[in-house]
This record gives structure tokens, C-alpha cells and sequence, in this order.
């Protein structure tokens, strides 16, 4: 797939992507992202990418791009057979859903299926910039090159406010217009829950042709009508919930996110182009020397959490 040739092409496609090169630069930088993302009026989200020359698609394009397809509109058919796919009773996740008491909605199978490495049309962000940090310096490797860009990862962001007012449709605001054009008669739980499942279903939310990019904008688990809650999509991923996650759906088929997320020559991404050299300084200093410490915290495993509490029991009761 199409990469940046340099740093100065893609200067073009961001708002502002800056180099960062010495430990002193980083931590000014950083201490602004944090910053940034403590400022709830903008709603700014972040993401990390191991190599600076990468342009931001998803899996299901990468997917597309590897098996040479290029069918128009192949990226939503694509979509849509997933989620048939995914429902299949044998599956199972339907059942454990309904037992627990979830509705069963297009946007949490493909928040799983995104977490457990199959395609789908969604590019992961965080609310919280060390998570998109972590990410970075996970799959982040040094390399000989004479190539510039080659030696330096990305950190990418985006302010949700201003995306969502000229670029985007949020799907927060989406739930919220398709309540109010159609309430749920009975107005039930489970009127709303079929509202949820069909109304807020993907080739419904994605079948305006001119639609190819939508934001989770303040998430989709919680929609308001006039202060009142209307209906709450549950997160049951618990990837999602430890590494504050939210999403992009770009159904584009071979469109990135930067060619999207721009308008009348107004770019609303940014980028910070850090050089690798700093990889040692950033774990040392943001992930206690362990990136392999910091995975247990952003990917929990429910057999270690249920041994932690275990030991910690047995622990008390020794004392």
C-alpha cells in the first residue's frame, strides 16, 4: 500500500507534523499531548504507528490491498458479510450476549473483531496518549536505511470537536438523530434495544453513499436526549476499556484516513515524527523499563487478574 516517500511529503497531509529528535524536545511535546488530552472541550485521541512512512488504513484495506481486490464498494460488502459471519450461531457470542444482558449491535461485533486480529474497517485511537506511546514503541524496529523517514515512529491525533463539526459524522450523534426521528414505539427496553440493533445497525448508519468515514466521538456507549439517558450500548471488550478506546470507521476501499479527514484544503490531523533512537529513553521513562509490564495493564487476561486476586487473598489471610 501507498507509504510517504519522505517528511516533507508528509508535511502535505497533516496539520503539522514535527520531527522530535533529542529526550529534552520529547517531553515538552508530550507534556502538551497530556495536556491536550486533559482539555475535554476538544476531546483530542491518539494513536501510535511503529514507522513514520505509514499512512493510516485499516485492517479490512490492508486486507483488501494483499488479495488484489479492487471491486468498487467492496469495502462495506466486505463489512456486511463479516458481521453475518460473526453472528452465526455457532459462534456463540450472541448467546453470551444475550446472557449477560448486552444488545446485540453491529458496532460491538466489530470492536471484537478489530481486538482479535480479524479485518474491519475500524483504525483504533485512545483517549490517553500513552496507550497510542505504548503502541508505538511495541512494534517500533531500528533499520540501516539512507532514508530519513525510516528512522522515525509517529504519534497521530486529532481533535474530536472540530472533526466531528466539518469532516465527520459522529455515531454518538448519529444514535441521537435517529432517536429523535424515530422513538421506539412501546418506548421499552426493548423498543430501544431494537433500535440499537437495526436502526444503528452498520449498512444503515453507512448507507448515505456519500459516507465513507464516521467517528465513535465521546464514545457510543452513553446517548443523551435533553439530559435524560436514552439507551446505553455496553463495552464488553476489556481491551477497549483498559486502553480508553475509541474508533474511526473508514469504509473507503483504498482511501487513508489523512485523504478523509480534510476539507476545502483544511487538514485536521497532526503528527509527531519521534526518532527511534529515543525508544530506550521513552520506556525507561513512561513504561518502568518494560513494555512487557505495561502489556498486562492495557491487555488484561481474566485467568491473571483471577490468580492475582487469589494470591493477594491468600496473602491476607497469612498475616
Amino acid at each position: 500500500m501507498e507509504t510517504y516517500s519522505n517528511l516533507a511529503e508528509k508535511r502535505n497531509h497533516f496539520v503539522s507534523s514535527v520531527e522530535i529528535n533529542t529526550p529534552q524536545e520529547f517531553n515538552l511535546r508530550f507534556k502538551d499531548l497530556q495536556d491536550l488530552a486533559a482539555n475535554t472541550k476538544l476531546h483530542a485521541v491518539f494513536r501510535g504507528v511503529p514507522e513514520a512512512k505509514y499512512k493510516l488504513y485499516t485492517s479490512l484495506q490492508r486486507e483488501l490491498f494483499n488479495l488484489n481486490l479492487n471491486e468498487a464498494g467492496l469495502g462495506k460488502k466486505m463489512t456486511i458479510q463479516l458481521l453475518a459471519n460473526a453472528k452465526e450461531p455457532s459462534r456463540k457470542w450472541a448467546n453470551y450476549f444475550k446472557s449477560m444482558g448486552v444488545v446485540e449491535n453491529d458496532w460491538l461485533y466489530l470492536a471484537l473483531l478489530q481486538h482479535y486480529g480479524a479485518p474491519s474497517p475500524l483504525l483504533d485511537f485512545s483517549k490517553n496518549p500513552k496507550v497510542a506511546l505504548y503502541f508505538m514503541c511495541k512494534g517500533l524496529q531500528s533499520r540501516h536505511s539512507t532514508e530519513e523517514i525510516d528512522h522515525y515512529a509517529s504519534l497521530v491525533y486529532y481533535k474530536n470537536v472540530e472533526v466531528c463539526k466539518d469532516v465527520a459524522h459522529s455515531l454518538k450523534k448519529t444514535a441521537e438523530e435517529v432517536y429523535k426521528g424515530k422513538v421506539p414505539k412501546p418506548s421499552t427496553r426493548d423498543g430501544i434495544q431494537a433500535l440499537i440493533k437495526d436502526d444503528l445497525s452498520f449498512e444503515n448508519v453507512m448507507r448515505d453513499q456519500d459516507i465513507e468515514i464516521i467517528t465513535a466521538y465521546r464514545g457510543i456507549t452513553h446517548v443523551t436526549i435533553n439530559r435524560k439517558t436514552v439507551f446505553t450500548l455496553p463495552v464488553t471488550n476489556m481491551n477497549m476499556v483498559s486502553q480508553e478506546g475509541e474508533f474511526v470507521c473508514n469504509v473507503s476501499d483504498d482511501k487513508p484516513m489523512e485523504d478523509l479527514f480534510q476539507k476545502d484544503g483544511r487538514r485536521y490531523l497532526y503528527c509527531l515524527n519521534i526518532h527511534k533512537s529515543l525508544y530506550n529513553y521513552i520506556v525507561s521513562n513512561h513504561f518502568k523499563g518494560s513494555l512487557e509490564l505495561q502489556s498486562r495493564e492495557f491487555f488484561p487476561s481474566d485467568r491473571e487478574l483471577a490468580a492475582d486476586v487469589r494470591m493477594k487473598t491468600l496473602e491476607q489471610l497469612w498475616k
